[in-house]
């Protein structure tokens, strides 16, 4: 009587090691497949350039990506990163100046992911800024729209798996941003160093 559970036993075993193997060789099929994510951000913001002057900034949003991933290492999208932000200063004659700003940052990336977890990526960026300020010297406000050109820098750790039978990995993604923009036909810009919390899909 024991022989045939024996037998039953070693064959639901083999059939379980069997699908377990099949799944495993689907999950390391390698192609090109559409990747996507998105972030919250926030982090300091602050004008380059602003010589003579003590300043603080800062700003937060969310950040969209969608693209393709080629292979599990190489990847190409676009990042939409839109934030809302504020910055003050302080001449050194004591006058006070600020900024409330929305700033849209649409880059073209390269990405690497290495070990599956650590992606790097950098590509240039059209920017478009919005703003409204006021100086207490000239006591004056103003506003304006301005066309910028800029690039980025992004590194992110992805915690999380495979699909279930594909190629594709997803999860959490913990992620710091440097942004550099050139305001066009001026000698000024903005610095945004902006963190994180996503999900990412590639």
């Amino acid at each position: 009587m024991k022989r045939p559970h024996a037998a039953v036993a070693a064959v639901t075993m083999a059939l379980a090691l069997s699908t377990s193997a099949a799944h495993a060789q689907e999950r390391s099929t390698d192609g090109a497949r559409v990747r996507g994510g998105f972030s919250l951000v926030a982090g300091p913001y602050v004008p380059l350039g602003a010589s003579g002057a003590a300043t603080t900034g800062a700003a937060g949003g969310v950040t969209l990506r969608i693209g393709a991933q080629f292979n599990h290492y190489v990847g190409l999208y676009v990042q939409s990163q839109n934030l809302v932000g504020a910055i003050g200063a302080q001449s050194s004659s004591g006058a006070l100046s600020g900024a409330l700003m929305g700033h849209s940052q649409n880059a073209l990336m390269a990405s690497l992911t290495v070990f599956h977890v650590l992606e790097i990526a950098a590509g240039p960026s059209f920017d478009v800024l919005a703003f409204g300020n006021c100086d207490s010297a000239s006591l004056s406000c103003g506003s304006g729209v301005e066309a910028a050109l800029g690039g980025h820098v992004r590194t992110a750790i992805n915690l999380g798996g495979w699909g279930p039978t594909t190629a594709r990995r997803f999860g959490l993604s913990l992620s710091a941003d440097l942004h550099p923009t050139k305001y066009v036909g001026q000698d000024g810009g903005l610095l945004a160093l902006t963190f994180g919390l996503g999900l990412d899909w590639f």
